[in-house]
């Protein structure tokens, strides 16, 4: 009767180890999803309302550069002609609308375009590219140690004989890494 009470105290002892593995395991799993979501919105984020407001301008300059050119362009094939219908039949505007009302009501033009760029910001004031940077690093730092946590706890299941499936998205680094660079 002994070594059956001990067969089943050890099958009790190994189901609560197998359970708080698990259990763990599920935590850590929760957690990567969670930071895999975050990393995913970051990507989501606009980026800081000034660089917005930068390339915009930057665009407008070059519109109305296009602009200027459709211009003289009109001006010089027109040399010489009276008749004022053949300035909208000319093929130097078709394509260069844009271009041209950039030149003709440049700053209303982006006064109604900044209106609408704060308008889609909200109050969120956007990132920077460094901030974007320096948000990334954190969240893949605290990415990969996690994966690290979740391979460890794998890997210590397994000499313990407790099979554990991998997720088929693990990070091949965790996998492939010695147990001397896993957590303790």
């Amino acid at each position: 009767m002994a070594i059956l009470e001990k067969f089943r105290k050890a099958k009790a002892s190994a189901s609560q180890a197998l359970t708080a593995a698990r259990s763990s395991l599920a935590d850590i799993r929760s957690q990567i999803a969670s930071k895999q979501t975050e990393l995913e919105g970051l990507d989501q984020r606009p980026v800081a309302f000034a660089e917005a407001v930068a390339a915009l301008d930057t665009k407008l300059r070059e519109q109305c550069e296009i602009g200027e050119y459709a211009l003289k362009r009109m001006a010089h094939d027109l040399s010489g002609r009276i008749d004022g219908y053949s300035v909208f039949r000319t093929t130097h505007i078709e394509g260069r609308e844009i271009a041209l009302q950039t030149l003709l009501a440049g700053s209303a033009f982006r006064d109604a375009l900044i209106a609408q760029l704060e308008a889609v910001y909200g109050n969120d004031p956007g990132l920077t590219s460094e901030e974007r940077a320096a948000e990334r690093e954190r969240i893949e730092g605290e990415l990969d140690d996690l994966e690290a946590m979740e391979e460890m706890l794998i890997r210590e299941g397994a000499k313990a004989g407790i099979p554990i499936a991998r997720r088929k998205d693990a990070h091949p680094g965790a996998l492939l890494a010695p147990d001397s660079a896993l957590p303790a």
